[in-house]
């Protein structure tokens, strides 16, 4: 029987902190996909059940698509957030 949760995509600041919050909710990681109840899949292509992708892509390889366009990563400006919000917040420093 099939458990828990796979994360599959690039490891970056975004999906160690999904897998971090879904741990610290007790739910279970697990690393092999075909063992997974379900696939989130964070920026990539390949078919998952729940797709995190940043704004500009067009990928459509989930039933259900998310799309985040303006997180604050601590590291600086990503794929997920505009650039223009580091601008301000350099100019606000």
């Amino acid at each position: 029987m099939k458990e828990g949760i796979c994360l599959v995509g690039t490891i970056d600041y975004l999906y160690l902190a999904l897998e971090d919050r879904l741990k610290r909710s007790g739910i279970k990681i697990i690393s092999n996909p075909e063992d997974a109840k379900i696939k989130i899949g964070i920026d990539t292509d390949l078919p998952v059940d729940l797709l995190i992708i940043p704004p500009g892509i067009e990928n459509k390889n989930a039933p259900l698509v998310i799309t985040i366009h303006d997180l604050l990563i601590p590291d600086g400006h990503s794929k997920w957030s505009p650039s223009e919000i580091y601008l301000w917040l350099n100019q606000i420093k």
